[in-house]
């Protein structure tokens, strides 16, 4: 009988993240026909991006709070996965991983598993001189973008300007513009905004303005909204002013111009309590502050 997707998902990505290795250890048992498959094997998810336990454990292991993702690669090591280059980057070995260079130069031009783009992306940035000396080149709008290379994102876009309606073939298909917003670039998104980059969602719905609230890119944000951006999407039910609460970067500044300019506050359907007790939750009380005096503070979820 053929592995089932919701099995594999389960062993590759769910119990990782949660750092299971007794369910994990007991699916390896009950499933031991497709034991290779479980262990070795990579499958495409509902997002665009492909799935392998080992490559996924490893790259979960950079993440505070996903620490016991290392056992578990070193668990799915010991049981037979079998680790390669990528393996090594996300559990930043770099011993190891220059010993698969030396081994295969050709390394340096093959595309992540999982997200398609180009190792240079991958690695760590005291690790890309080794790349770059074997050969490695930003080749591509994306990895500039990624990389922080802003010239040579400039020199790509003059020498073919159709890449400002380019979506990126892997992954969630995200624009150029995208990009530049959740690589924090604001100044260059602009540039992108005077230059007609297409102000598309990507495959996943995101938007550029989705983009700029959750990464605090105020200028582009405050622009987006001038050239009139649709501020009533709630992706995946949640309103921006909730990605604002829940951002990495997360910016009274741009929760003031969302509400200024009459965003649908209302929350969203994953949230516990209000979202003004959620900011205080995150230690936020700016936010709070702010929310407050715009008279939220009820939760108004809709499940």
């Amino acid at each position: 009988m053929p592995l089932s997707n919701a099995t594999f998902f389960r062993f590759a990505v769910r119990l990782p993240e949660k750092g299971d290795l007794r369910a994990m250890s007991k699916l390896l048992t009950k499933y031991a026909e497709h034991r290779d498959e479980l262990l070795n094997g990579l499958r495409k998810g509902s997002d665009g991006y492909t799935y392998g336990a080992l490559v996924y454990a490893s790259w979960l292991a950079n993440f505070d709070d996903h620490r016991s993702a290392r056992d578990v690669a070193e668990w799915l090591i010991r049981e037979g996965a079998q680790p390669d280059i990528w393996t090594y980057i996300g559990l930043e070995d770099e011993p190891a991983f220059l010993a698969e260079l030396d081994a295969k130069a050709d390394w340096v031009h093959e595309p992540h598993p999982m997200w398609g783009s180009p190792m240079l992306e991958a690695v760590p940035e005291a690790w890309r001189p080794h790349l770059l000396s074997r050969g490695a080149v930003v080749s591509d709008v994306f990895s500039a973008l990624v990389l922080g290379d802003l010239d040579r994102a400039r020199e790509l876009i003059d020498a073919d300007p159709s890449l400002l309606e380019t979506a990126r073939k892997t992954g969630d298909g995200a624009t150029v513009l995208q990009h530049a917003l959740c690589n924090q670039h604001d100044d260059f998104a602009l540039e992108l905004l005077d230059r007609g980059a297409a102000n598309e969602p990507d495959t996943t719905g995101q938007t550029p303005l989705l983009m700029a609230v959750v990464w605090g890119n105020e200028r582009t944000l405050a622009q987006l909204i001038e050239d009139g951006a649709n501020l009533s999407i709630r992706p995946w039910k949640k309103s921006l002013v909730g990605y604002v609460v829940d951002s990495p970067a997360p910016s009274a500044s741009v929760l003031r111009t969302l509400l200024a300019a009459g965003v649908d506050a209302s929350e969203d359907r994953f949230d516990v309590g209000d979202i003004v007790a959620r900011a205080e939750q995150r230690n936020l009380p700016e936010l709070a502050t702010i929310m407050r005096a715009h008279g939220l503070g009820v939760h108004t979820g809709k499940d």
